[in-house]
Order: C-alpha cells, then sequence, then structure tokens
C-alpha cells in the first residue's frame, strides 16, 4: 500500500486517487477534452490521468499543474474506441478513480 500522507504528489507519477479520461483525435473529444481538464483543475483537488488514443495530447501541463498525460494504443483496446475506458481504467493503476467521459 502506497503513503497515503501525502495524496497531492504522484509516486512514480501515479497518485493514489485521480480521475481517469481519453480522448483521440477527433477535434470534437479534444474540445470537451480541455474543458473536463479545467473543470477539474477548477473544483478539484484531485489529478486527472489523460490518454491520448494513438496521438500525443497537447496540453499545457504549466496551466494544468495535476494533469498527468499518458498515451494508449487502440489495438489494446480491441474493436471499439469504447473499449479504450476500461483499458485505461486499469492501465492508470490507481487505487482509487473516477472515469470521466470527455
Amino acid at each position: 500500500m502506497r503513503d497515503s500522507s501525502n495524496q497531492t504528489k504522484p509516486f512514480n507519477n501515479v497518485p493514489n486517487e485521480a480521475f481517469v479520461t481519453f480522448a483521440n483525435n477527433e477535434y470534437n473529444y479534444s474540445t470537451l477534452l480541455i474543458n473536463l481538464v479545467d473543470s477539474v483543475h477548477r473544483f478539484s483537488k484531485r489529478h486527472i490521468i489523460a490518454y491520448g488514443v494513438d496521438i500525443d495530447l497537447d496540453i499545457d501541463i504549466k496551466k494544468y499543474p495535476r494533469l498527468i498525460i499518458r498515451r494508449l494504443n487502440r489495438t489494446g483496446c480491441s474493436h471499439s474506441i469504447h473499449f479504450c475506458k476500461i483499458y485505461a481504467i486499469i492501465e492508470s493503476k490507481l487505487d482509487y478513480g473516477i472515469h470521466l467521459d470527455a
């Protein structure tokens, strides 16, 4: 079990608790993702792990210091982009997390 005395600082880039989301290269999802990350930073003190599915997300981590950007390959998600939700949750390695749809 990880030390929970400092939950705001990630250990090995994995916090104990965080929000998890993903987006692909469709414009509508990218816009929604930025709004989602902005909302989490305004109304929560938790981290948010955002996965880019077959893309490198271009979001300013200086503007959003609790954002952790990662990448998933769609081939690991099966035939539908919606299976990436499960893949992202498992891959995040969080003790406690909430998936947010963008």
